[in-house]
């Protein structure tokens, strides 16, 4: 059994499954999910094949920092970390697998109100130039890029006038409590209730890169219902032949993030009061609906039925095979 202050993110999706789907024969299935994270070899092809047989579709996962394309011959595969100009056809953003703040810290979830000042918020690890150099001897190149990236952006933001800052900058992932060969398990929930503290009491939060090219804090932020403060970085966002992304967080382009302060208070200036609250809301219902762990699942399986339905008629119901 899972412990620690996350233990309850995936409650919801193993309490709901069960009466969300329905494990059944593979020729009575109107898709296939792969539990295991797609690697391209002879089981993926085998389980693609079977589904590409029986003309239904098939979902494969790729969870993590890595960042080489994961090519499957038949179906969709959803991943972390996905670049923009890299991602290849069958490839699709998976959204990170957060818990709901309401049940991790109890506490009921209100819109912040406008003020005339915007306040950015940011807890999370940064490192320092010693260590992001330690980590390139170790040839964790991603991970020292991604720290680096985070670093110039925190600054960049403190040196904006008219910007109020809510930075909690750690010098290793959750304060130390937990890392590549180790895991305090007690010490975990100090961190993360500064964290959830600094979100839920920030407008904007920023979030960006680590090692891979996704951020869990995005997901966090929109669970919490605040604005993420996105700066891109060639990103893939899940559903983004759906979602209109750029209205539910404040986007900066890859070449403006030294300019990110100006166009956070750009945008907080051509919100009013009622706008500012309604975003807040409708980034919490976008999470519930379709970024929670069993709101994205469902959507996902939906659209993989809906790209190979078999009948015309389809109502949106399915069964999944489990291989």
């Amino acid at each position: 059994m899972e412990v620690g202050p996350e233990y309850s993110k995936l409650d919801r999706l193993n309490e709901e499954a069960p009466n969300a789907f329905e494990a059944v024969d593979l020729d009575q299935a109107d898709v296939v999910v792969y539990p295991y994270c797609a690697e391209s070899g002879p089981a993926v092809d085998a389980v693609a094949e079977a589904a590409r047989m029986r003309n239904i579709g098939c979902v494969f996962f790729s969870w993590g920092d890595a960042d080489k394309p994961v090519k499957v011959p038949y179906g969709t595969v959803y991943r972390h970390s996905l670049f923009a100009d890299r991602r290849l056809d069958c490839e699709r953003a998976m959204a990170c697998e957060v818990s709901d703040p309401r049940m991790e810290i109890g506490l009921p979830i209100w819109p912040r109100e406008k003020r005339p000042t915007p306040r950015v918020g940011f807890c999370g690890a940064v490192s320092n130039p010693l260590m992001r150099t330690v980590y390139r001897m170790m040839r964790r190149q991603r991970k020292a890029e991604g720290l680096a990236m985070r670093a110039r952006a925190l600054r960049a933001l403190k040196r904006t006038k008219g910007l109020e800052t809510n930075f909690i900058s750690r010098q290793s992932y959750w304060a130390g409590s937990r890392g590549r060969f180790h895991r305090n398990v007690d010490g975990e929930f100090r961190p993360r209730a500064a964290f959830w503290n600094n979100v839920l009491n920030s407008d904007y939060t920023l979030c960006m890169r680590g090692a891979g090219n996704f951020s869990y804090r995005f997901y966090e932020v929109l669970a919490a219902g605040r604005i993420p403060l996105l700066l891109d970085t060639r990103c893939v966002l899940p559903f983004d032949d759906e979602i209109e992304w750029r209205q539910h967080c404040v986007w900066v382009e890859e070449d403006q993030h030294e300019s990110a302060g100006e166009i956070l208070k750009e945008f907080h200036s051509g919100v009013s009061p009622d706008q500012f609250r309604t975003l807040q809301m409708a980034n919490r219902r976008l999470w519930e609906t379709k970024l929670s762990p069993l709101g994205f699942l469902k959507r996902a399986l939906a659209k993989e039925v809906s790209r190979t339905a078999r009948a015309p008629g389809w109502n949106g119901e399915f069964g999944s095979a489990v291989v």
